[in-house]
């Protein structure tokens, strides 16, 4: 069961600080506060022995350092970025040189874009690129419906495009770590050629019909009634 988000999650917690919000996953909070970001980015870790960090922020060393202290107990085996925003994405390279597990993503900053936003991002800028890593570059491309497993833990892997094209969410039992797609704090930014509304319309369609009990975001607090 979620611990319910008045005792923990209601308020900004303190950066860099692991705090268990549901069996097997915790959240260390990144201290990038803005505009964009809200009170920082959420790193989450699952499992005990084989650990999976999701979404490992931005470049930062003492995000970087608050990560490999939680999960110092175990190995890391996975680093998963839902989609290759900064405040999401740029912390990978460095965090995988360090723990030696690779990086999963859907793709690079342009991966799964339709063909008229390759074609409105070939023009050149048209305003869009909300942070974009234009270096991001998985080592494991996934895909919608894959799993990825490690000791005591399964994720499936949900393409969910609109905020970004390659946008994923990963399920874990009826949890859904959703990144940017939603979140209870505002509106996600859907903005072109990274962003499309048609796509995200649908994905938000599909990520409602999944009925996840909790959706735990990228930003603030998890979303405990996501069917409302």
């Amino acid at each position: 069961m979620v611990i319910r988000k008045e005792k923990v999650l209601m308020h900004r917690p303190a950066p860099g600080h692991a705090i268990r919000i549901a069996p097997g996953v915790r959240t260390v909070l990144a201290s990038n506060p803005g505009p964009m970001t809200y009170w920082g980015t959420n790193s989450y870790l699952l499992g005990e022995d084989e650990i999976a960090i999701v979404d490992p922020g931005p470049d930062d060393a003492a995000h970087r350092s608050a990560l490999l202290q939680a999960a110092s107990h175990g190995t890391v085996t996975h680093i998963i970025v839902t989609h290759a925003h900064g405040d999401h994405s740029a912390g990978a390279k460095a965090l995988a040189t360090l723990t030696g597990a690779p990086i999963y993503a859907f793709g690079g900053p342009k991966a799964g874009r339709r063909p008229t936003m390759k074609s409105l991002g070939d023009i050149g800028d048209i305003g869009g690129g909300e942070g974009v890593d234009h270096g991001f570059s998985p080592d494991i491309h996934v895909a919608d419906k894959d799993r990825l497993c490690g000791a005591g833990w399964a994720l499936d892997v949900v393409h969910l495009p609109g905020h970004f094209a390659g946008h994923i969410a990963l399920k874990f039992g009826d949890l859904m770590m959703t990144g940017d797609h939603v979140m209870d704090w505002a509106s996600s930014v859907v903005s072109p050629p990274d962003g499309h509304l048609g796509d995200f319309l649908a994905s938000c369609h599909r990520l409602i019909a999944m009925a996840p009990k909790t959706c735990l975001t990228g930003h603030g607090a998890p979303i405990d009634d996501p069917g409302d």
